[in-house]
């Protein structure tokens, strides 16, 4: 991702940057991702927190 000011700074992708880790609150498996309610990629479960 390339910055508009010309200043030349790399971030990386948009997931790299905004994504949070999460926990599962059935399985207790962590796990990255953004957005609101995710599911569990093992379980499949929605009971999910980020974790801190």
């Amino acid at each position: 991702m390339c910055a508009t000011c010309g200043c030349g700074v790399d971030l990386g992708s948009t997931e790299e940057v905004f994504a949070k880790n999460y926990r599962c609150q059935e399985c207790s498996m962590v796990f990255k991702g953004f957005g609101y309610k995710l599911p569990c990629p093992r379980c499949k479960s929605t009971n999910t927190k980020i974790a801190r």
